[in-house]
């Protein structure tokens, strides 16, 4: 993860703080403290390279640790406070999506279509090492199919075993889905099940 490019600035406690400074050391003290939240703690070597030299009253501005390294005690503690957001924000915004659903909700609720999504399913794990991360996810594709079949259960299982048969990674519309043999109504082989669990097994 990239270094966070940006801290609170507390304006009024700067002004205050800083108020003894000259104008120079004031316009060191600030570059120090964007050196410090970029880079972290620094010895007065770098200090006086990084801001040509540095006087008694710019230093004690900052605290020196064990190392005999610079730091900001303020400046850390708004780092870390920040961060901490940051990462709070973070995991309930993926807390939130994966509670969305709590279970799958099948657009054809026939034992049917789910041994045929349970398949659909295994297909992808053996032949891309894909797995549906979250139910969010699942539930996307399984609305996506809903809207390819128009809601029709038949066409939806054959768009699955039509993405099995041509190998695809995903589910696509067939364009040609009714249009052969239209007078002949839609039929399933009986042993199609058995022949993908065999495919899958």
């Amino acid at each position: 993860m990239s270094k966070d490019p940006a801290i609170i600035f507390y304006t009024a406690d700067f002004l205050v703080g800083s108020a003894t400074l000259t104008n120079e050391d004031c316009g060191r003290y600030i570059r120090l403290l964007c050196y410090m939240h970029q880079k972290g703690r620094m010895s007065k070597k770098t200090i006086d390279h990084l801001v040509s030299g540095s006087s008694v009253e710019l230093l004690s501005m900052f605290k020196l640790d064990n190392d005999e390294l610079y730091f900001s005690e303020r400046l850390e503690l708004e780092a870390e406070k920040r961060k901490s957001y940051s990462k709070s924000r973070a995991f309930n915004a993926k807390k939130t999506k994966e509670e969305y659903i709590e279970e799958l909700v099948y657009p054809f609720d026939s034992d049917n279509f789910k041994r045929f999504w349970e398949i659909w399913k295994d297909y992808k794990k053996q032949s891309f090492r894909f797995n549906y991360k979250t139910l969010v996810s699942e539930q996307s594709a399984l609305k996506q199919l809903s809207n390819f079949s128009n809601g029709d259960e038949k066409k939806a299982i054959h768009l699955i075993e039509n993405a099995i048969s041509k190998q695809w990674q995903g589910i696509y519309q067939d364009d040609n889905y009714g249009k052969q043999n239209s007078k002949r109504k839609e039929s399933y082989d009986p042993n199609a099940l058995s022949k993908l669990n065999d495919f899958t097994s």
